[in-house]
């Protein structure tokens, strides 16, 4: 199906100018040559208007924030760009920030909220984030979707199957022969480092191996905190054979520490990463990763808030499509 980024590409013109016209916005001043262009482009793609869309452009303010932890993380970007996407389908704008916005007074989204100024906000749940920043949202009656996030009490979510790529992840290291496997978690009490766990300690299970409590070292999703988990994993006696990382980021910390330590991946230690980014071919060695829809989480986000604010029920989504895939590169190989 067409999409009104490419209507617009055929047209030579903004994919906004493709939506004004095609909702009739009164606004809208354009050439009678450019309207015919968008209909023919229109024609011979056969676009169809999004359903979503034109319960987005019953909206206000058109535009909608979009809040995350780390604007600079790969996943999140990846999450973001779905979201974009999606947006510029719908024929709205994404206002980004972090979370760090919402943890004081003065932060720039309680003012686009307070003031109406946006229709509705997607939140990537982190640690960083406080029960009363989410209590602000919520009581704010701004329509909130959270992204690859549940909270206790929240109805409206679209999430990923972190226990499914958790559980793939190890799976991989199971089959390899590896029998003494360590994990790299994410910060304790958040709803993606609680699926992985379970992912990864159900895939142990399944094999009939133990799951000892001192192979799981809690942290958080960045590189530096990778480097330092996968240095205490190192220290540990007897060493694991294996280590699944439960982000692409720490992964690229925990393979740095791993060479500083004189230790050979994939020759003494197997190293597998969850999420793919083109950098995961170019580490030292190439990493092993499962791939997750982080794309198509953001366009699924967006297409639940754009649900919500056209007056939907809030619902709980999780994205199986495409699922989870093992992208097998060189920080794997059976123990020696």
């Amino acid at each position: 199906m067409a999409t009104i980024i490419e209507v617009a590409k055929r047209a030579g013109v903004a994919p906004s100018v493709v939506s004004r016209l095609l909702n009739a916005d009164p606004t809208l001043r354009i050439r009678p040559q450019t309207a015919k262009r968008i209909h023919g482009a229109v024609a011979v793609l056969g676009y169809q208007p999004n359903a979503a869309g034109r319960a987005l452009r019953s909206s206000k303010a058109a535009a909608v924030g979009l809040i995350l932890p780390d604007v600079t993380n790969p996943v999140f970007a990846e999450s973001l760009r779905g979201a974009e996407t999606e947006a510029a389908e719908l024929g709205y704008v994404v206002l980004l920030g972090r979370t760090d916005d919402l943890k004081t007074q003065g932060g720039s989204y309680r003012r686009l909220i307070g003031e109406r100024r946006i229709d509705g906000v997607l939140v990537q749940v982190s640690n960083l984030l406080s029960d009363s920043a989410m209590s602000m949202l919520i009581d704010s009656r701004v329509p909130t979707v959270l992204i690859n996030s549940r909270i206790r009490g929240f109805v409206g979510s679209v999430v990923i199957n972190d226990e499914e790529a958790a559980y793939l992840a190890t799976r991989h290291l199971i089959d390899l022969g590896h029998r003494d496997i360590g994990m790299l978690a994410g910060p304790r009490g958040l709803y993606t480092s609680r699926q992985r766990q379970i992912g990864f300690q159900r895939a142990l299970r399944d094999a009939g191996l133990r799951v000892s409590a001192s192979r799981i070292i809690s942290g958080s999703y960045d590189v530096h905190t990778g480097h330092v988990g996968m240095e205490k994993m190192l220290g540990t006696r007897p060493r694991p054979t294996a280590v699944f990382v439960t982000t692409i980021s720490a992964a690229v910390g925990a393979l740095a520490a791993a060479r500083a330590a004189g230790v050979k991946v994939p020759l003494d230690l197997s190293v597998i990463g969850l999420h793919d980014f083109w950098f995961a071919e170019h580490t030292a060695p190439p990493l092993t990763t499962v791939q997750t829809p982080q794309f198509e989480l953001g366009v699924r986000a967006m297409r639940a808030l754009a649900d919500r604010i056209g007056g939907s029920e809030p619902v709980d989504l999780t994205v199986n499509d495409p699922p989870a895939r093992l992208v097998i590169r060189g920080s794997t190989a059976p123990p020696r």
